[in-house]
Order: structure tokens, then C-alpha cells, then sequence
């Protein structure tokens, strides 16, 4: 038994981590296992999945002795529970052991969009006789349906409204370069701070070293301080190289960004599932709403980007109505 024990997670632990993150963007499992082994962690495809569906690592301790309760346990959490089941929905687990199925590319908003009444998400179904496709809210008393058609059509809507005015690409690129370039200093901050971090942990290695040598503590006490010490290295050793790379890809970045929200809908709609899923992830990291009272979508959170572009299109679009409009004031004028 432990008693009074501290958990801390290592260097393997925080990369489960990042498997876990990789997971909700709608990166696919074997792509998970090359970035992880590019990293130094390799695992078989049937450990990360059951890594990806173990509650384990949402912090909860499911076992015989506890008659299968999933109980709080003490050690840390390496997803949050919200995450840990939104990844399960992805996997498309139902109970039990998550098993991973073939989707279906017919439903890509299915565990995506959510019931704006009672916030669980759109389960899909095909009606065979007629051949036409639904998603639903399985919950009682709300059980909202509407058919796959009309919710496609209302998303193509949705992403049309961040298309950008073509006299405003360079704007665009511009205001898109510093979002990015704000985001960096807050990495560049957390950049500095990891450093601090790194120079204090080999400072307590130098100190334990020294302590050893001149048989201030014994052997043992050495091993266990300098092992922890050095997970705890590996760990920000591990950031670091995340946050380096980060700020190594800034025109990269700008290019992407420009590249998808200059064809949105095409993207989505002729996309593969998983490119579908990867672009709704990142353009809405939260889910979007259904609301069936108007009719259409609901969002709470959106890409920084995608708000700027919005914002953009909307100023565009007034200003050429109103020049519209004056035009059309001066032929009746001189009708």
C-alpha cells in the first residue's frame, strides 16, 4: 500500500499526453504511433489504444477489487475527464471496452455537433427504405431529428461566412501574422520560464551530486532524488523541444491557415472523413450547437482566426451593399 505518496507524471506520460490531444485534432492512430516514436516512445497499435481508452489517465481507478467502480485516485490526470470522453465518442465506444470502427464519410458531424438543449452530442442514422440520412438526440424528451442534408447544408453556410474578400487577402495575411506572432510571445514566455525551470532541476542534480560525494545522504537516497530529478528533466526537456519547434514555424503557419479558410467548404465537403473531422476540430476546438428552435448552428468558441476573418467579411460585405445601394439611388435619380 501507499501511503502518503506524491505521483508526478514523466517524460512518457507527458507525451500520452500529446497522444491524447493529437487524437481530438483527428489525427489518426497510426499517425499517433509515428509521432510518438519520433519522440522516442514506440508502442504496438493495440497499446495505444488501450493507452486512448483507458479512464486510468483521466485520473479514475477501474479495477476487480472495486467491482469495475470507476473511484478518483490520487495520482495526476494526464487528460481531463471532458477530454478522456470526447476522445472515447471519437473512437465511437459505447461501453466497456472502446473499439475503434470504420465511419462512415456520410456522417462527419456526427460526435461533433451537440444538442444545444441538453449539450450531448448528434448520434446518425440511415432510414433504408427511403435512403435518407438523419442525426438525432438520443435524449428522452428532446430526441431532436434532422435529416444529414439540411445539417450539411446549414454547416456549408456557417463556413462561408469566414470566406475572405479577395481585396483583402494581403490584410488578411497580415492580421493573421500577428495573431500568430502574439501567440508566440506567450510561448516565448513559457519558453523562458522552461528554461528557468530546466537550469533550477540540474542545480538540484549539482547539489545532490555534491551532497553524495561528500556522504551528506546515502546511496539509496542519491538514486531515488537523481531519478526523480531526471524524469523530471526528460519532461522539460520534452516542452522545450515542442515550444522550440512552435516558434520555428511561424510563415508555415500563416500559409496553412490562408490556404484552408481561402476554400473552406470545398475543403469540407469534398474532403475525406478525416480531413473533414480535422478541419471542424480546428475551426471550432469546442463542437458547434444544433439548435432546432432556429433552425441552424450555435457556436460558443471559435478559431481566433476564423473571428478576425468573419469580422473582415462582414465590414466587406456591408460596404458593398451600401455602395450597392447608392448606386442603384443614382439610376432612379437620372431614369
Amino acid at each position: 500500500m501507499w501511503v502518503n505518496s506524491t505521483f508526478t507524471i514523466n517524460s512518457d506520460g507527458y507525451l500520452i499526453r500529446k497522444a491524447f490531444q493529437w487524437k481530438l485534432q483527428g489525427v489518426a492512430n497510426c499517425d499517433i504511433l509515428k509521432r510518438l516514436a519520433l519522440h522516442g516512445l514506440h508502442l504496438r497499435k493495440q497499446r495505444l489504444q488501450e493507452i486512448l481508452t483507458n479512464p486510468f489517465y483521466s485520473g479514475l481507478i477501474v479495477n476487480k477489487m472495486l467491482d469495475y467502480e470507476p473511484v478518483e485516485g490520487k495520482h495526476p490526470k494526464i487528460v481531463s475527464r471532458e477530454d478522456f470522453l470526447r476522445v472515447q465518442e471519437i473512437l465511437k465506444g459505447r461501453s466497456g471496452v472502446y473499439k475503434h470502427r470504420k465511419e462512415t464519410p456520410r456522417f462527419p458531424l456526427k460526435r461533433f455537433v451537440r444538442c444545444w438543449i441538453d449539450r450531448t452530442y448528434f448520434t446518425a442514422y440511415t432510414v433504408k427504405k427511403k435512403g435518407i440520412d438523419y442525426y438525432k438526440c438520443n435524449v428522452d424528451g428532446c430526441k431532436t431529428n434532422v435529416s444529414a442534408k439540411k445539417m450539411h447544408r446549414k454547416f456549408e453556410e456557417l463556413l462561408r461566412t469566414y470566406n475572405i474578400p479577395l481585396e483583402l487577402v494581403s490584410v488578411f495575411r497580415d492580421v493573421i501574422g500577428n495573431i500568430i506572432s502574439t501567440d508566440q510571445k506567450e510561448q516565448k514566455a513559457a519558453l523562458s520560464s522552461l528554461k528557468k525551470k530546466k537550469s533550477e532541476c540540474e542545480g538540484k542534480m549539482k547539489k545532490c551530486r555534491i551532497k553524495y560525494a561528500t556522504d551528506m545522504i546515502d546511496e539509496e537516497t542519491f538514486e531515488i532524488t537523481m531519478a526523480k530529478l531526471q524524469e523530471d528533466l526528460q519532461g522539460i526537456d520534452l516542452q522545450l523541444s515542442e515550444c522550440n519547434q512552435d516558434l520555428s514555424n511561424l510563415e508555415t503557419r500563416i500559409d496553412e491557415i490562408f490556404v484552408m479558410c481561402c476554400n473552406l467548404v470545398n475543403l469540407w465537403k469534398n474532403g475525406t472523413l478525416e480531413t473533414s473531422q480535422k478541419l471542424q476540430n480546428l475551426l471550432f476546438p469546442n463542437g458547434i450547437f444544433w439548435d432546432k428552435e432556429i433552425g441552424g448552428y450555435r457556436t460558443e468558441q471559435e478559431n481566433r482566426a476564423l473571428a478576425v476573418i468573419q469580422r473582415i467579411s462582414s465590414i466587406c460585405k456591408n460596404e458593398k451593399e451600401e455602395k450597392s445601394e447608392k448606386n442603384s439611388s443614382l439610376s432612379d435619380l437620372c431614369a
